[in-house]
């Protein structure tokens, strides 16, 4: 595993009172790096919800093995969420592929939900690149990706306790987000609530008035914990369903919408992968 100082001052200010979690990612970032065959990886890569398709097309899949075989990594339990994590080379460049991810709503905490991300981050990622299946607040089309560049957390959740205080005005790159919004049919900011119900009509006419497009249930807390720790961090939010549709959208209307995604989704982590 490469030495990364900033990763290893900022991981010691957010765990400084809890040796046992930060032991435990170092100890996890070893585990699957040794089980990957690895000395680190370049880019981390989370497939949201409908979307686990798209990690049998970026590259080479090097190394499969199950989330289950990373002590404390939670094995995504929602549909549509794979199960596996992938090693994959593209280019020469080392990509893990989480091919899912678990959300607060499985009554998980913070810390168990970035614990994934926060392995990969121990892994050398410079990079990472998050994915989620959301509802549409624009009128716009379902299949479309929206490259996320701002987002608000409505989750009530953080990843981080005690004063690890972190400027995230800059969560989301700015160079990273040049490379994928040509990719990306619209850009724009995405809110997260707890879940795992959906926001009323007047949630949603406030969230569209204070400028949020897309909405779900993921990505925020992990995007935190990623920029906390000097990863640069982009991401897209898919059009899985359009909050004010006269009709409700039919799943498998929503899940041919995400799929009809993944050509794109593959095409963004090429590119970023190229960048680094």
């Amino acid at each position: 595993m490469e030495a990364n100082s900033q990763l290893d001052v900022e991981l010691s200010r957010a765990f400084a009172n809890e040796q046992e979690k930060l032991q435990e990612i170092y100890d996890d970032a070893q585990l699957l790096l040794k089980r990957t065959h690895k000395d680190h990886f370049d880019l981390l890569v989370v497939l949201g919800s409908g979307l686990l398709e798209a990690a049998d097309l970026i590259g080479e899949i090097e190394e499969t093995l199950p989330f289950f075989d990373i002590p404390g990594v939670k094995d995504p339990a929602v549909e549509g969420h794979g199960h596996n994590i992938f090693s994959v080379n593209y280019e020469g460049k080392n990509i893990l592929v989480y091919t899912g991810r678990s959300h607060l709503y499985e009554d998980l905490d913070p810390y168990t939900l970035c614990l994934p991300v926060r392995v990969a981050a121990a892994t050398g990622i410079k990079a990472a690149f998050l994915t989620n299946a959301g509802g549409c607040l624009r009128d716009w089309n379902l299949g479309e990706l929206m490259a996320i560049s701002d987002h608000m957390n409505f989750s009530g959740a953080s990843p981080f306790n005690g004063p690890v205080f972190t400027d995230i005005s800059g969560v989301w790159d700015k160079e990273l987000l040049e490379t994928i919004s040509p990719l990306a049919d619209r850009q724009g900011v995405y809110a997260m609530f707890r879940g795992p119900e959906y926001q009323t009509v007047a949630e949603s006419k406030f969230l569209q008035m204070i400028g949020v497009d897309n909405v779900g249930m993921s990505t925020i807390l992990e995007a935190m914990a990623l920029h906390q720790l000097g990863v640069k961090v982009s991401g897209v939010s898919v059009v899985s369903d359009l909050s004010f549709a006269e009709e409700i959208a039919s799943q498998e209307t929503v899940i041919k919408a995400v799929q009809s995604s993944i050509p794109k989704i593959v095409e963004i982590v090429q590119a970023i992968a190229r960048e680094l």
